[in-house]
């Protein structure tokens, strides 16, 4: 219920509030050419077991985004595709790891456990979503991404907006109130500490020598594959 919640919310202020000059599809309201109104104090949005997925257009992702600022507010857990990776600091307690069949257990059971899953610029891959009638099955979708064409593509979606993420994000975060998901994260965190990221430690392997250049160069080091 807390999941229908926001989305109610989601698609009512967004209509309201996004800032921009192009149109704006949202599935089942149709499309508008939105207008900027004052936010109102009365707009409170309330989530439960969520979790965010960074994808596609990661190049774009800076902190001026938001994604920061919205996961930080909803307090709620992160992973990314392949291609979102270096969108999100990978050292954030909240950061999960990658999600699909080279990410972690954590990003792929948070995923089928959470109840509302906001999607930021993912696509939905083959190698992200495996078997698309069973993927994040209990949750709500949210997808947000600058193209149509992905938007119910693989994966049908709740609630969806067509646009910049910075300019959703932007307005989007202007919305949303502090949550406090501890009861959430709190799971996810022991999910992390039962399925860590490891490798064996004998001799030198890609691992070890990866993180042992980020130690050295303490988080500085641009590597490229």
């Amino acid at each position: 219920k807390e999941a229908n919640l926001f989305l109610n919310a989601f698609n009512v202020q967004i209509v309201e509030a996004l800032k921009q000059d192009k149109q704006v599809k949202i599935n089942g309201l149709g499309t508008f050419k939105l207008q900027a109104v004052a936010p109102r104090k009365s707009v409170n949005v309330t989530t439960g077991e969520e979790i965010l997925i960074e994808g596609y257009n990661k190049i774009a992702f800076t902190p001026e985004v938001g994604v920061k600022e919205l996961v930080e507010k909803l307090d709620a857990p992160i992973c990314d595709s392949l291609m979102g990776k270096g969108g999100f600091n990978g050292k954030d307690d909240l950061y999960t790891g990658m999600i699909g069949m080279h990410g972690t257990k954590t990003s792929n059971l948070g995923v089928s456990e959470c109840d509302l899953l906001i999607a930021l610029g993912a696509r939905f891959s083959d190698r992200v979503i495996g078997n698309p009638k069973r993927f994040a099955e209990n949750a709500k979708i949210v997808h947000i991404d600058i193209d149509a064409a992905e938007i119910n593509k693989n994966i049908k979606t709740d609630a969806f907006i067509v646009g910049d993420l910075k300019q959703v994000l932007t307005t989007l975060n202007s919305k949303v109130s502090q949550k406090n998901n501890a009861e959430w994260v709190n799971h996810i965190k022991e999910l992390k500490e039962k399925y860590p990221l490891k490798y064996t430690e004998t001799g030198l392997s890609c691992p070890y020598v990866i993180e042992q250049i980020d130690l050295a160069t303490e988080g500085q080091a641009v590597i490229s594959t």
